[in-house]
């Protein structure tokens, strides 16, 4: 499963913005290890799934994220295209039924 850092941590729009060099990196796409799904009482479903965040110098340390529920529309499946159509493997995950 991929998750989407972008859609997790949405920065408020007009917020002050200034760079922090060693800061975690919330952009783009980790790879994550997908538990199961939880619904939510207004039908929407959340996925249980560990994975890793980088910090922006490169550093090789990276903060693990276990167990976070992650939206639906912040997780894809592996093997399924991303935005610029790339296919970046496989994944035995199904989603929940809709």
């Amino acid at each position: 499963m991929w998750v989407r850092l972008d859609a997790i941590f949405v920065r408020i729009k007009g917020a002050p913005h200034h760079v922090i060099d060693d800061g975690l990196d919330f952009t783009g796409e980790v790879h994550g290890l997908l538990h199961g799904w939880c619904p939510t009482s207004r039908g929407d479903w959340l996925g249980v799934v560990d994975f890793d965040i980088s910090f922006v110098d490169g550093r090789r340390r990276k903060i693990r994220a276990v167990d976070q529920l992650v939206p639906l529309y912040a997780l894809r499946p592996r093997g399924e295209p991303d935005e610029t159509g790339g296919d970046p493997g496989e994944d035995s995950s199904p989603a929940p039924a809709v």
